[in-house]
C-alpha cells in the first residue's frame, strides 16, 4: 500500500510539473484553420503572452523549430547536446530554434539552457496559459518544425532535429 501511495504521488507530482509544457499537434490531427494563421502572428502573441528567456526568438526566420523540452526529462537532457551543435548550421541556413520550457519555473528552464550553453532562445508558459496552435504535451522531447506561413513540415520527437536538412528540403 505504501509503494501505491508513493507511486500515485510521483504521478501526481509528473502531472503538476508537466501542466505548463506545451507541444505541437501533430500534422495530422492539427486544425487546418491553425496551419493557416500567419507564423509572425503565432510568434508575436508567443511574444506577447509567454515569459521570453535566452534572447528573443528570429521572427524572419526561413523556417522554425519548436522544441518541447525540459531539465527534469532524462531524454531530452541525452538529445540537448545534439540539438545545441545543430544549431549552429540550423541558424546559418536561416533557421530559428524556440525553446517551449516545460520545466516547473522559468529559473530551471534558464539554467537548462544555461547548462548545455544552448544559444537558441526560449518561452515559458504560466500554468494555465496557452499558445495558438498548441496543446498540452503528450511527450517530451517534442519537436515541430513551421514554415514560415504556418504550414507544419514535420511534428515528432526531438531527435528529428539531427535530420533537419532533409526535412526542410521537402
Amino acid at each position: 500500500m505504501k509503494y501505491l501511495s508513493h507511486l500515485f504521488s510521483l504521478g501526481a507530482l509528473a502531472l503538476c510539473v508537466a501542466a505548463p509544457c506545451l507541444t505541437a499537434q501533430s500534422s495530422e490531427s492539427t486544425d487546418e484553420a491553425i496551419q493557416q494563421t500567419e507564423h509572425k502572428n503565432l510568434v508575436g502573441e508567443a511574444l506577447k503572452k509567454l515569459k521570453t528567456f535566452n534572447g528573443k526568438p528570429n521572427t524572419n526566420a526561413k523556417f522554425y523549430i519548436y522544441l518541447q523540452s525540459a531539465s527534469w526529462c532524462g531524454p531530452c537532457r541525452a538529445e540537448m547536446p545534439n540539438i545545441v551543435k545543430e544549431y549552429k548550421k540550423i541558424k546559418r541556413a536561416g533557421g530559428e530554434i524556440i525553446l517551449l520550457g516545460c520545466d516547473k519555473t522559468l529559473d530551471a528552464a534558464k539554467e537548462y539552457l544555461k547548462k548545455f550553453r544552448a544559444k537558441f532562445p526560449g518561452m515559458m508558459a504560466e500554468m494555465g496559459q496557452s499558445l495558438p496552435g498548441f496543446e498540452r504535451a503528450g511527450g517530451i522531447p517534442n519537436a515541430m518544425f513551421v514554415r514560415p506561413d504556418g504550414s507544419v513540415m514535420k511534428n515528432g520527437h526531438g531527435s528529428i532535429i539531427m535530420d533537419w536538412e532533409s526535412i526542410v528540403r521537402e
